[in-house]
């Protein structure tokens, strides 16, 4: 009995330890902007530490659906 106990809270500390043949990703420190526009937003990414505009390149878009995006609204003609 006591065996099988053992046996078993063995198994289940094999089961909770980390994976241990993995290599950890290094990755490097970007720098993160969004741009609006009336159809959709595009996250963009750059180095950090570059300092030319040229380096952002586009890492998501996501279209907008619905006509309402309130950054990408042109403002109505008399109303504030």
């Amino acid at each position: 009995m006591i065996a099988i106990v053992i046996f078993f809270i063995s198994i289940s500390l094999v089961c909770m330890a980390g994976p241990t043949n993995q290599v950890a990703k290094v990755e490097k420190e970007k720098e993160k902007k969004l741009e609006h526009s009336e159809s959709k937003i595009v996250k963009k990414e750059r180095d950090k530490g570059s300092k030319k505009e040229s380096d952002w390149k586009t890492s998501k878009e996501f279209p907008l659906m619905f006509g309402n995006n309130r950054l990408g609204r042109k403002p109505k003609d008399g109303k504030k």
